[in-house]
Protein backbone atom coordinates (compact mmCIF):
# COMPACT_ATOMS: atom_id res chain seq x y z
CA UNK A 1 0.00 0.00 0.00
CA UNK A 2 2.92 2.35 0.68
CA UNK A 3 4.26 1.83 -2.83
CA UNK A 4 0.83 2.51 -4.33
CA UNK A 5 0.64 5.71 -2.27
CA UNK A 6 4.09 6.63 -3.58
CA UNK A 7 2.62 6.50 -7.08
CA UNK A 8 4.26 3.24 -8.19
CA UNK A 9 2.72 1.18 -10.96
CA UNK A 10 2.34 -2.61 -10.86
CA UNK A 11 5.66 -3.26 -12.60
CA UNK A 12 7.53 -0.98 -10.20
CA UNK A 13 5.90 -2.70 -7.23
CA UNK A 14 6.83 -6.15 -8.57
CA UNK A 15 10.43 -5.08 -9.22
CA UNK A 16 10.69 -3.53 -5.77
CA UNK A 17 9.26 -6.61 -4.05
CA UNK A 18 11.64 -8.88 -5.95
CA UNK A 19 14.65 -6.78 -4.96
CA UNK A 20 13.89 -6.51 -1.23
CA UNK A 21 16.53 -7.97 1.07
CA UNK A 22 14.21 -9.87 3.39
CA UNK A 23 17.19 -11.57 4.99
CA UNK A 24 18.25 -8.24 6.44
CA UNK A 25 14.92 -7.98 8.24
CA UNK A 26 15.34 -11.51 9.61
CA UNK A 27 18.80 -10.89 11.02
CA UNK A 28 18.09 -11.41 14.64
CA UNK A 29 19.90 -10.62 17.81
CA UNK A 30 21.77 -13.23 19.81
CA UNK A 31 19.65 -15.16 22.30
CA UNK A 32 20.94 -12.97 25.13
CA UNK A 33 20.29 -9.73 23.24
CA UNK A 34 16.87 -10.99 22.20
CA UNK A 35 16.01 -11.64 25.86
CA UNK A 36 17.22 -8.15 26.81
CA UNK A 37 15.15 -6.66 23.99
CA UNK A 38 12.11 -8.65 25.10
CA UNK A 39 12.26 -7.28 28.64
CA UNK A 40 13.29 -3.77 27.63
CA UNK A 41 11.05 -3.23 24.62
CA UNK A 42 8.61 -6.16 24.64
CA UNK A 43 10.01 -7.72 21.47
CA UNK A 44 13.09 -9.67 20.38
CA UNK A 45 13.86 -7.52 17.32
CA UNK A 46 14.20 -3.74 17.48
CA UNK A 47 12.34 -3.22 14.19
CA UNK A 48 14.83 -0.68 12.85
CA UNK A 49 15.46 -2.68 9.68
CA UNK A 50 11.72 -2.49 8.92
CA UNK A 51 11.59 1.27 9.41
CA UNK A 52 14.79 1.85 7.43
CA UNK A 53 13.58 -0.30 4.54
CA UNK A 54 10.24 1.51 4.34
CA UNK A 55 11.95 4.90 4.59
CA UNK A 56 14.39 4.03 1.78
CA UNK A 57 11.55 2.85 -0.48
CA UNK A 58 9.55 6.03 0.09
CA UNK A 59 12.60 8.18 -0.64
CA UNK A 60 13.46 6.12 -3.72
CA UNK A 61 10.01 6.52 -5.29
CA UNK A 62 9.14 10.05 -4.15
CA UNK A 63 12.45 11.79 -3.52
CA UNK A 64 11.09 12.84 -0.11
CA UNK A 65 13.10 11.91 2.94
CA UNK A 66 11.12 11.30 6.16
CA UNK A 67 7.86 11.83 4.25
CA UNK A 68 4.76 12.71 6.24
CA UNK A 69 1.27 11.57 5.30
CA UNK A 70 0.54 15.06 4.01
CA UNK A 71 3.67 15.12 1.83
CA UNK A 72 2.93 11.68 0.44
CA UNK A 73 -0.65 12.67 -0.36
CA UNK A 74 0.53 15.85 -2.12
CA UNK A 75 3.01 13.76 -4.12
CA UNK A 76 0.55 11.18 -5.45
CA UNK A 77 -2.99 12.27 -4.53
CA UNK A 78 -3.55 8.81 -3.04
CA UNK A 79 -4.84 8.49 0.53
CA UNK A 80 -2.80 6.00 2.57
CA UNK A 81 -4.29 4.70 5.81
CA UNK A 82 -2.14 2.68 8.19
CA UNK A 83 -3.33 1.18 11.47
CA UNK A 84 -1.70 0.30 14.77
CA UNK A 85 -3.03 -0.90 18.11
CA UNK A 86 -2.67 1.23 21.22
CA UNK A 87 -1.46 -1.01 24.03
CA UNK A 88 -2.45 1.63 26.58
CA UNK A 89 -6.15 1.84 25.75
CA UNK A 90 -6.75 -1.04 23.33
CA UNK A 91 -7.90 1.26 20.53
CA UNK A 92 -7.24 1.04 16.82
CA UNK A 93 -5.08 4.04 15.83
CA UNK A 94 -5.43 5.40 12.28
CA UNK A 95 -2.50 7.14 10.61
CA UNK A 96 -3.56 9.10 7.51
CA UNK A 97 -3.49 12.52 5.89
CA UNK A 98 -6.85 13.22 7.57
CA UNK A 99 -5.95 12.10 11.10
CA UNK A 100 -2.16 12.47 11.34
CA UNK A 101 -0.94 14.66 8.46
CA UNK A 102 2.40 15.50 10.09
CA UNK A 103 3.36 11.98 11.21
CA UNK A 104 6.10 10.20 9.30
CA UNK A 105 4.83 7.39 7.08
CA UNK A 106 7.75 5.05 7.78
CA UNK A 107 7.27 5.33 11.55
CA UNK A 108 3.54 4.65 11.23
CA UNK A 109 4.25 1.63 9.03
CA UNK A 110 6.83 0.39 11.52
CA UNK A 111 4.12 0.64 14.22
CA UNK A 112 1.64 -1.15 11.99
CA UNK A 113 4.06 -4.03 11.37
CA UNK A 114 5.04 -4.54 15.00
CA UNK A 115 4.03 -8.13 15.63
CA UNK A 116 3.86 -8.39 19.44
CA UNK A 117 6.83 -10.14 21.06
CA UNK A 118 8.65 -10.39 17.73
CA UNK A 119 9.27 -6.65 17.24
CA UNK A 120 9.65 -4.08 19.99
CA UNK A 121 6.60 -1.91 20.58
CA UNK A 122 6.83 1.66 19.26
CA UNK A 123 6.87 4.33 21.97
CA UNK A 124 4.96 7.55 21.24
CA UNK A 125 5.64 11.02 22.63
CA UNK A 126 2.25 10.77 24.36
CA UNK A 127 3.53 7.81 26.39
CA UNK A 128 1.68 5.08 24.51
CA UNK A 129 3.01 1.84 23.07
CA UNK A 130 1.92 0.82 19.57
CA UNK A 131 1.85 -2.63 18.01
CA UNK A 132 0.42 -4.19 14.85
CA UNK A 133 -3.06 -2.89 14.01
CA UNK A 134 -3.96 -6.43 13.00
CA UNK A 135 -4.16 -7.33 16.67
CA UNK A 136 -7.55 -5.57 16.67
CA UNK A 137 -8.53 -5.48 12.99
CA UNK A 138 -6.45 -7.13 10.30
CA UNK A 139 -8.57 -5.75 7.45
CA UNK A 140 -10.08 -2.39 8.51
CA UNK A 141 -12.06 -1.66 5.34
CA UNK A 142 -14.64 0.30 7.35
CA UNK A 143 -12.18 3.22 7.35
CA UNK A 144 -13.27 3.88 3.76
CA UNK A 145 -17.02 3.91 4.53
CA UNK A 146 -17.02 7.72 4.63
CA UNK A 147 -14.98 10.03 2.42
CA UNK A 148 -14.70 13.64 3.59
CA UNK A 149 -17.76 13.14 5.81
CA UNK A 150 -19.91 11.69 3.01
CA UNK A 151 -21.06 8.07 3.16
CA UNK A 152 -19.28 5.91 0.60
CA UNK A 153 -21.49 2.95 -0.41
CA UNK A 154 -18.80 1.45 -2.66
CA UNK A 155 -16.27 0.08 -0.16
CA UNK A 156 -15.09 -3.35 -1.23
CA UNK A 157 -12.51 -5.42 0.62
CA UNK A 158 -10.98 -8.80 -0.11
CA UNK A 159 -9.54 -11.44 2.18
CA UNK A 160 -7.41 -13.87 0.19
CA UNK A 161 -6.61 -17.27 1.63
CA UNK A 162 -6.03 -20.80 0.46
CA UNK A 163 -7.66 -23.94 1.81
CA UNK A 164 -4.67 -25.89 0.48
CA UNK A 165 -2.02 -24.13 2.57
CA UNK A 166 0.55 -26.41 4.15
CA UNK A 167 0.11 -26.97 7.87
CA UNK A 168 2.69 -25.12 9.95
CA UNK A 169 5.14 -27.18 11.96
CA UNK A 170 4.95 -27.17 15.74
CA UNK A 171 6.96 -24.40 17.44
CA UNK A 172 10.40 -25.45 18.66
CA UNK A 173 11.48 -22.39 20.65
CA UNK A 174 10.08 -19.31 22.39
CA UNK A 175 10.30 -17.16 19.27
CA UNK A 176 8.42 -19.60 17.03
CA UNK A 177 5.87 -20.25 19.80
CA UNK A 178 5.21 -16.52 20.26
CA UNK A 179 4.92 -16.00 16.49
CA UNK A 180 2.49 -18.90 16.16
CA UNK A 181 0.36 -17.58 19.02
CA UNK A 182 0.14 -14.18 17.34
CA UNK A 183 -0.79 -15.84 14.03
CA UNK A 184 -3.57 -17.76 15.76
CA UNK A 185 -4.90 -14.65 17.49
CA UNK A 186 -4.94 -12.75 14.20
CA UNK A 187 -6.59 -15.68 12.43
CA UNK A 188 -9.36 -15.95 15.02
CA UNK A 189 -10.03 -12.20 14.78
CA UNK A 190 -10.90 -12.64 11.09
CA UNK A 191 -13.64 -15.21 11.66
Amino acid sequence: SVLVACGCNVQQIQETAASLDLGRMNEGPSALQGARNMFGGYGAYDGMALAETIESLIKRWTGIQFATFQQLYHHSGIVLKVFATSVRNGALVEFSVEKTPHDQVATACRSSMTVPFLFQAVHTIEGDLLVDGGVLDNCPVACFDTVEGVRNPRTLGFWITSMDEAQPSAPTDLRSFAMRMVELILYVEQY
